[in-house]
């Protein structure tokens, strides 16, 4: 199966190195078609979730929270991806070997990113710091519902929701 993929990879590098005649479009094709080979859950423990996105919405003016960015106050975020799209420093991460001994591993370990996994508990801690801070603000009946869709070994949804009475 892995080679035919790779026979597969060849070709196409191959027919759009002669097909564009550009070496500016093959060298984004092959890092395309190398990223996007390399599997982003080679380091998420068998069993955990690779954490998507987490949102923060309130129902509370932002002006009388203090204009506070409230996702400061999350213990867990998803790793960052380019154009809002693809998770490029987690891909050079995963193209790591897991042998630490040789020097490109250890590189791209270092350029990269580990993956973001799912914790039930730093949801539950984010939430009484969401709190906690709303209620610092005087929003004493301040409360957080949060929301976690777990689906083939990613977690979405990681929302945060605040509901309140203003004081």
């Amino acid at each position: 199966n892995s080679l035919l993929q790779i026979t597969f990879y060849l070709c196409v590098l191959v027919v759009s190195y002669k097909t564009f005649m550009s070496r500016k479009v093959f060298y984004i094709v092959t890092l395309v078609l190398l990223l996007s080979s390399c599997s982003a859950y080679k380091y998420v423990p068998e069993g955990e979730y690779l954490l998507r996105n987490t949102s923060v919405k309130t129902d509370i003016p932002k002006e009388d929270l203090g204009n506070a960015n409230l996702k400061q106050y999350l213990r867990q975020t998803p790793n960052t991806r380019i154009f809002g799209v693809f998770p490029m420093s987690l891909h050079l991460y995963s193209l790591s070997g897991k042998d630490s001994t040789r020097w490109i591993n250890r590189f791209l370990h270092k350029i990269g990113s580990a993956p973001q996994v799912y914790s039930d508990r730093k949801r539950i801690q984010s939430a009484n710091e969401l709190q906690k801070f709303a209620q610092s603000k005087g929003f004493v009946d301040a409360s957080v519902i949060t929301d976690v869709s777990l689906k083939k070994r990613k977690a979405y949804g990681n929302s945060y929701l605040f509901n309140s009475r203003f004081p």
